[in-house]
């Protein structure tokens, strides 16, 4: 059950992130630090309680960490520059 939320809320997490980089918005990105939280602990339960492979659990994770914090470091460049006065 844990893993189908899992793959659902990495899967949304994504999904929505870059949704955000066309409009970006302050809950929106309130909504995808939450996913992404979600699946990092999720993740972690996940590789706790299976015994999965710390090698392939570390590897994706980091890739899937690498690029919606990446994603969510360009929305918030761009609600920067939305609102900022000289933009």
């Amino acid at each position: 059950m844990i893993l189908a939320f899992h793959i659902i809320s990495a899967l949304v997490s994504l999904g929505f992130t870059s949704f955000l980089l066309f409009k970006p918005s302050k809950p929106g990105l309130n909504l995808s630090y939450a996913l992404f939280a979600f699946t990092l602990t999720s993740g972690i339960a996940l590789m706790l309680f299976t015994n999965a492979s710390i090698l392939h659990t570390c590897v994706s994770g980091l890739l899937y960490l690498t690029f919606v914090a990446f994603e969510i470091l360009v929305v918030r460049k761009k609600l920067v520059y939305a609102t900022s006065p000289l933009g």
